[in-house]
């Protein structure tokens, strides 16, 4: 939040009421939150030792470094589902704002040129009205300073909730799913992939394999306000 804006606005918790810190959150609620560890830097999947598992040594992924800053945890679930499914838009500012806080040195040193957020289907978006991806990668962008490619990436095939399928289910569902406008990443060498939630990483997947397969971007990035336990 600008210095101004907290000034005419006091930060507030969107929890508890109490006078908020840098955001709309305390100052105890933030140091509480469910940081993740001890994850592999390219899969966010558990690493003992924080270094590359071995299935990422073995099968690397098609992104090529994962971000995230909490686990899908309380209260860091009830936030994304309120931005989600119940028009808490302001959320996102919250959210983008936690995200930069926990991790703005990393995020600054990947040298990111565009932020992608993860396309919802135009069905889905007029059911809702909003992408949370797009307004999580437009709070980013600002803090960052580079653009965000809100029409780079399309999601062309309607798919079912990926929520209650396994991993297996979720790589099936998503086959055919998106569409990559390839002008629109011209010149661009190093990106990233913007969504709410990571849980096995079959949607980052997808759209990298088609993002270096359809342009010159040699670098993916895919970062996320929080990751789940794998299914």
């Amino acid at each position: 939040m600008h210095w101004l804006e907290r000034w005419l606005i006091p930060p507030t918790s969107v929890l508890s009421q109490q006078a908020g810190n840098f955001c709309d959150l305390t100052e105890h609620e933030i140091a509480a939150l469910p940081r993740i560890k001890n994850f592999c830097p390219q899969c966010a999947e558990f690493s003992l030792d924080g270094n590359l598992c071995g299935s990422c040594l073995h099968h690397p992924p098609a992104f090529d470094r994962t971000q995230v800053a909490f686990s899908f945890q309380e209260p860091v679930t009830r936030l994304i589902h309120e931005l989600k499914y119940h028009q808490q838009m302001s959320h996102a500012r919250l959210l983008a704002e936690l995200f930069w806080h926990e991790q703005q040195q990393v995020l600054l040193a990947a040298e990111i040129e565009a932020l992608l957020p993860v396309p919802i289907h135009p069905w889905r978006r007029r059911q809702r009205g909003y992408n949370q991806a797009q307004l999580l990668a437009d709070e980013l962008g600002r803090f960052l300073g580079v653009p965000v490619l809100d029409k780079a990436l399309l999601r062309v095939k309607h798919t079912e909730s990926q929520t209650h399928l396994d991993s297996n289910q979720r790589h099936q569902n998503l086959r055919g799913a998106f569409a990559v406008q390839t002008e629109r990443l011209s010149s661009l060498k190093r990106i990233a992939i913007v969504d709410d939630v990571i849980t096995t990483g079959a949607t980052m997947q997808a759209l990298a394999r088609q993002i270096k397969k359809h342009s010159a971007v040699e670098f993916v990035a895919a970062w996320a306000i929080a990751k789940t336990k794998s299914v």
